[in-house]
């Protein structure tokens, strides 16, 4: 089907070039054509393919061509079977603004089909579109996908009425049909805030309060080593114990627990804004453990993401100055839903039992627009979005020696735990990959909370090529510690 065939050759050519595949149905008249754009996007001029390739190579073209057509067909019985036509163009490159999409992008085109006002019957939405159609599909791709019956999502679309049909030549056809793609991957994008800095949101004259003594780690800890598509790996954590002036943390304390005349030491969290099995901070918990946990009830965590807070203003603007090469975004719910917030508070007390957990990864996110537009796909890639978490320690004190509640860590490969002093101030800035627990604090600490502001972020590249693992320069000064498998290194 594709004349390059297998030989290096058309490899070669199929990273520099974008293939469209027009998959035209015919009955007397076109009824559906779908359009399979099978090239990457943005960065497929400047770099290589990995090694899977994320184009949709011929097999899986027909494979969805078949599901689609089954489906379809079990919706309609004068449905008939398509057949299979390519093409090649030039590359589809987006501005600038957006790297490490996937650049999978399906358009089913309902404009000439004889049975259009059946579907739209069917599965058109009050606003004219066609979602509960599309969504029925997507699922069964999702499923496909899940079942590694194709390698990555795919970004469908539904066109109703479309234009591109009565342009004069295929030329003008081909160059709508790119535009289209672009317009498609972008409007997801936007929908959804897959990439909404967080300075977009803070006026870009913003003066801080207090300036951080300095702005690079003092530990830079490695661990849960592995080699990932033949290159070593290990998640980071980066502990940084001047960043957060006391100033800063006085106020970031005060945004979260809002009663500051609370006496917490007697009488524990304040249950006004705190409830037993309100952390919500991770995507699936274990109910017998995590649900007897301090979280911010529901308000409380609205109006920390919601409102305005100058604290965290300048928290978030800090973090953009922390990653100047690289675009800071909050974790949008489009990732995870709803339930998983991108900004969330702990309050760990005597007795309460925290479960293992990783916060989240690229690889398993599960099928969401995200997943659609990015694909899955290892935390630190190069190129790709890096999946943070920041965690800052805000009690005003805490005698880590006698109360205890580190935040502790697991290399999975050697079972080796490492703990994290909880201080007041100190930020953590760790992969989401990365095994953690919540330790609870000790007996001597009494009712006593140990309070954390959690942020859920995602780093996007500023380059196609850019290397996700350096995001800040180091002080000679940083310490570095490797733990476990993190040693391995060969």
């Amino acid at each position: 089907m594709n004349s390059n065939g297998g030989s290096e050759e058309g490899r070669v050519k199929k990273m520099a070039i974008t293939i469209i595949l027009l998959l035209f149905c015919v009955q007397l008249d076109k009824c559906f054509s779908f359009v399979l754009h099978t090239g990457g996007i943005g960065y497929v001029q400047q770099m290589p393919r990995d090694n899977d390739g994320n184009e949709i190579n011929d097999s899986e073209a027909e494979i969805i061509l078949e599901s689609l057509h089954k489906m379809l067909k079990d919706e309609s019985s004068n449905f008939s079977c398509p057949h299979l036509n390519c093409i090649s163009e030039d590359p589809i490159l987006l501005r600038d603004q957006y790297h490490g999409i996937l650049g999978r992008v399906v358009i089913l085109d309902l404009t000439n089909c004889p049975q259009k006002s059946f579907w739209i019957n069917t599965y058109g939405d009050e606003d004219g579109s066609m979602e509960e159609m599309r969504l029925m599909i997507a699922a069964n791709i999702d499923q496909m996908v899940n079942n590694g019956i194709i390698t990555q999502p795919i970004l469908l679309s539904i066109m109703v009425d479309s234009p591109m049909n009565n342009l004069s030549s295929s030329k003008n056809y081909n160059e709508a049909i790119k535009k289209e793609m672009e317009t498609i991957i972008e409007r997801e994008i936007s929908e959804h805030s897959l990439c909404s800095p967080v300075s977009r949101f803070h006026e870009a004259s913003y003066q801080f309060e207090s300036s951080p003594k300095t702005t690079s780690p003092s530990l830079h800890v490695q661990i849960d080593g592995a080699n990932i598509n033949g290159k070593w790996d290990t998640s980071d954590i980066f502990v940084f114990d001047d960043l957060v002036s006391h100033s800063l943390r006085k106020r970031l304390r005060d945004t979260v627990l809002v009663h500051s005349s609370w006496d917490d030491r007697n009488l524990g969290p304040d249950t006004q804004i705190w409830e037993r099995g309100g952390l919500d901070d991770i995507l699936e918990k274990d109910s017998q453990t995590e649900c007897s946990c301090w979280g911010l009830t529901l308000e409380a965590t609205e109006r920390l993401c919601f409102q305005e807070h100058k604290a965290i203003n300048e928290m978030e603007m800090l973090l953009s100055s922390l990653f100047r090469n690289s675009i800071v975004c909050r974790l949008p719910e489009a990732v995870l839903g709803y339930n998983v917030s991108p900004l969330t508070a702990n309050a760990a007390t005597f007795g309460d039992k925290f479960s293992w957990h990783i916060d989240a990864d690229p690889m398993l996110n599960p099928p969401s627009p995200w997943v659609d537009v990015f694909g899955r796909y290892p935390n630190r890639s190069v190129g790709k979005p890096r999946f943070l978490s920041c965690l800052v320690y805000i009690n005003e004190n805490w005698n880590y020696k006698k109360c205890g509640a580190p935040t502790r860590f697991l290399d999975p490969p050697t079972e080796t735990c490492y703990d994290v002093e909880a201080r007041p101030g100190r930020v953590l800035i760790m992969d989401q990959d990365i095994t953690h627990t919540v330790v609870s604090p000790n007996k001597s600490a009494g009712k006593a909370p140990r309070y954390s502001l959690v942020w859920k972020l995602i780093v996007h590249p500023k380059t196609s090529s850019q290397d996700m693992k350096s995001l800040f320069k180091h002080s000679a000064l940083t310490k570095v510690k490797k733990i476990g498998s993190a040693n391995d290194s060969k």
